[in-house]
């Protein structure tokens, strides 16, 4: 099998639970290694601008110092370690999706992204390390076990919020891992100056509607060394838009596994101490939805959904309202609509043109629930997020702990986005296109 997944490994065995401390960890035996995968859990929902890939800007993230720093220990010695990041970025081509890639322009965004750390153990490659633990299979497993141990404490010392995937969740995400025979179209990452890794990966959002990106640590005599790959998956909505990024190399393509060719040789790797990235923060959450630009020029966008997400606010005039909705719709989530006045909704429902995406409450559930009444009936809901519509404006007295968005009374065109205990002015902004969609609600 290829290391990143090319074709689903035949030697892997179903995953079983090894107990630990805190609980279960699943374990795979795959082409004589144990593998584990850890769950990097988002950050608050908080606005954010969207400045240089990898920057931080502010936001905590998987530090590439971190993970530099577990490479080097003699305990990582038969550790590959492998950071797979996916994502989406618009994910409906309907009117909404492409209104909203006409605010997007040449911006790559992630707008959700899920993060896990995938740690393949390699008994035979340090025998001394494994016999530390005992002798024998049993010996394998629990050396297995402390390295990904350890390599979680350290995560969480470096302030992220881990658990470490069962058996049933490591066997839910085996497609992520292996696509298996679905077509995958994989390329190289390989910039000739390593500070421009982030820019060249992050480039994938900017060019498919769903992909992955991986970056693999492995131990090297000379220091550890990482590898970068850009997968794109194929599926519903996923699409590989314009010419390739620069610096990327075709390894295997959808048009490879139809002429039944195998992956491309090709192994690039960058040292993991390169100057330019010992301060790179790997994001762990998704933007969200970009909703205005701060003093400086730079986009804004805020998570106003997910599981971490129970309640999010609009504070400001119906056309706000409806406005955010069609880009929550363009983003591919699901919303239904709570309201007495149908009416200015209808017309709204309609441009989408998408009943699953965005449908009056009665039609059905959906991930996101807009409260527009005055009495904000609904409560917050086990695997929903219920987006409150407070009419009118007040642009004070909101939570800043509660991802908003709250126009300023006296300049309309003015807000101030809320979230995780942040507050941030901007200016609202929108596109002609997304202003003849909601034109012809």
């Amino acid at each position: 099998m290829s290391r990143f997944g090319t074709r689903r490994d035949r030697a892997a065995s179903a995953p079983f639970d090894a107990p630990c401390d805190d609980g279960y960890l699943g374990v795979r035996h795959e082409h004589g290694t144990l593998l584990t995968v850890l769950a990097i859990h988002p950050g608050p929902a908080r606005p954010t601008p969207l400045d240089r890939p990898w920057h931080g800007n502010g936001d905590h993230g998987l530090s590439w110092a971190a993970l530099t720093q577990w490479m080097n220990r003699p305990e990582s010695a038969a550790t590959d370690v492998t950071v797979l990041t996916h994502g989406t970025s618009v994910g409906d081509d309907g009117p909404a999706g492409r209104a909203y890639r006409t605010l997007l322009g040449p911006l790559s965004v992630a707008a959700d992204r899920t993060v896990h750390v995938a740690i393949r153990f390699a008994p035979l490659r340090h025998p001394d390390l494994v016999a530390r633990h005992g002798h024998g299979s049993a010996a394998a497993l629990r050396a297995a076990l402390s390295a990904t141990r350890r390599l979680a404490g350290l995560l969480r010392a470096d302030g992220l919020a881990v658990t470490g995937l069962t058996a049933a969740e490591l066997s839910g995400m085996a497609q992520r891992l292996h696509p298996g025979t679905t077509a995958v179209d994989m390329y190289a990452v390989e910039p000739p100056d390593p500070a421009e890794l982030p820019e060249a990966l992050e480039a994938i959002w900017r060019h498919s509607a769903a992909a992955c990106t991986m970056l693999r640590w492995r131990p090297g005599e000379q220091g550890p060394t990482v590898r970068a790959v850009a997968r794109i998956d194929d599926g519903p909505g996923v699409y590989l838009r314009g010419d390739l990024p620069p610096h990327w190399t075709p390894l295997s393509t959808a048009a490879d596994k139809a002429a039944g060719t195998g992956p491309r040789r090709h192994r690039p790797r960058l040292t993991a101490a390169a100057p330019g990235l010992a301060s790179a923060m790997l994001p762990i959450s998704g933007a969200g939805v970009i909703l205005g630009a701060d003093d400086a020029g730079r986009p804004v966008a805020v998570r106003l959904t997910g599981p971490d997400v129970p309640v999010a606010e609009i504070s400001g005039g119906p056309l706000t309202a409806q406005r955010i909705a069609v880009r929550l719709a363009a983003l591919g989530l699901t919303a239904a609509v709570f309201t007495d006045r149908p009416q200015q909704w209808q017309p709204v429902i309609d441009a989408v043109d998408d009943r699953r995406l965005l449908h009056p409450a009665a039609d059905g559930a959906a991930q996101i629930l807009i409260d527009d009444r005055p009495d904000s009936r609904l409560g917050p809901l086990a695997e929903h997020t219920v987006l409150r519509v407070h009419r009118g404006q007040r642009e004070t007295g909101h939570d800043a702990g509660v991802p908003g968005v709250h126009q300023n009374p006296a300049n309309p065109s003015r807000a101030v986005l809320t979230g995780g205990g942040r507050r941030l002015a901007v200016e609202l902004v929108t596109t002609p296109a997304e202003n003849a969609l909601l034109h012809r609600a």
